[in-house]
């Protein structure tokens, strides 16, 4: 069990913040994430430095990938903080593109939800499925233009 997945699996949600206990929590989950889209990842700025609150953190695939498709992601991750701290959880929600034009399901879902989950000591990534951007998250990272 790694130190960073022992806090997430053990924090307490009337613990007090602490920055410097969260950073490289933070940069493990990113690793991960990382691993687990065999891809890497870009954040908006260091976890260190955007960290004085918790409240997220911008990420985005590292230039594009895939070939000819030129895929690309932009996106944010945040933690929650549960009563049961076995509850406790990363997410990361995910707008895909392709050519820089977003690409959504046929049924108009925009966003791929992925959870980080400490089971039995270990953290894991795992794909959730695709949502729609129900609290227009797309427009904070995009812009209002929608690609077609």
């Amino acid at each position: 069990m790694s130190n960073a997945d022992r806090f997430i699996g053990e924090y307490r949600i009337d613990r007090p913040y602490v920055k410097h206990e969260w950073i490289p929590v933070v940069e493990h989950v990113i690793r991960k994430l990382s691993e687990f889209l065999d891809t890497p990842i870009r954040a908006s700025s260091s976890a260190s430095k955007h960290m004085e609150t918790w409240a997220g953190l911008d990420i985005e695939s590292d230039g594009h990938f895939a070939g000819g498709i030129r895929l690309s992601w932009k996106g944010s991750l945040a933690a929650t903080v549960e009563k049961d701290p076995r509850d406790n959880k990363f997410q990361a929600i995910v707008f895909l593109f392709s050519h820089d034009k977003l690409m959504t399901t046929s049924d108009g879902r925009e966003c791929l939800y992925l959870e980080y989950l400490v089971k039995n000591g270990v953290g894991e990534w795992d794909f959730s499925g695709w949502y729609w951007d129900e609290f227009e998250e797309f427009t904070r990272y995009c812009g209002p233009e929608r690609g077609v």
